[in-house]
């Protein structure tokens, strides 16, 4: 599997799996590469809300495509 594969499979469970915000908040942290304070900024929230969410969105992931190369 290339990196464009694993970007595809990676925005495909951001899109199904995270709520609406951290999705947002994902995206603007991750893919255009904000800071959390224009992150915070962006979204209407503290940067205590972006740290919160991005740990839990990639506690997530991490959970989610460690399971799913387990069972390869």
């Amino acid at each position: 599997m290339n990196d464009d594969d694993r970007l595809e499979r990676l925005i495909q469970f951001i899109e199904a799996e995270l709520p609406p915000l951290s999705q947002q908040i994902f995206r603007l942290r991750f893919l255009s590469e904000m800071s959390y304070e224009e992150v915070a900024q962006a979204a209407g929230v503290s940067k205590v809300t972006v740290y919160n969410h991005l740990s839990q969105s990639v506690q997530r992931i991490k959970e989610h495509f460690e399971t799913k190369t387990a069972k390869l």
